[in-house]
């Protein structure tokens, strides 16, 4: 999935459907709070510090403290995870897609949380990470 940020707002953009059967929360235009699930907090952390910090007190409230050593991991290691934040028993990771001059944008991908081992969570995070970079490449050669 491909999530852009609008105003408050984490927006999927695109998806695409994977060969096995899994319902989708998530379609083309559906939105979340920043701050929430893999997507809105790899966006939120990739906002200008001082657009964060101005949305970071009604997120700690909703959330908590910990969203701080979320947002600091995701901006450190450039991924970030969520475990059943958005549906009971669903595991995602999200990616940053770096474009110059366009808004913040994030790759994700989730699925079934007991069928992703820790290895396989670490394969995805770093399949996520070269997509992200061959889109970044592809764009960057569109742009003027």
């Amino acid at each position: 999935m491909l999530f852009q940020q609008f105003g408050d707002a984490a927006v999927c953009a695109d998806r695409v459907e994977c060969d096995r059967a899994m319902r989708f929360t998530f379609e083309p235009g559906h939105s979340m709070p920043l701050g929430l699930g893999a997507s809105g907090k790899m966006l939120l952390a990739l906002l200008p510090e001082m657009e964060r910090d101005r949305r970071l007190p009604s997120i700690i409230e909703q959330r908590g403290t910990a969203i701080r050593d979320e947002l600091k991991h995701a901006l450190e290691n450039r991924f970030s995870v969520s475990s059943g934040e958005i549906d009971e028993g669903v595991w995602a990771c999200s990616v940053p897609v770096h474009a110059y001059g366009r808004r913040p944008t994030v790759l994700s991908m989730a699925g079934p949380a007991a069928r992703i081992t820790e290895d396989a969570r670490h394969t995805a995070i770093s399949a996520l990470q070269e997509y992200a970079i061959r889109i970044q490449r592809t764009i960057s050669s569109y742009s003027l």
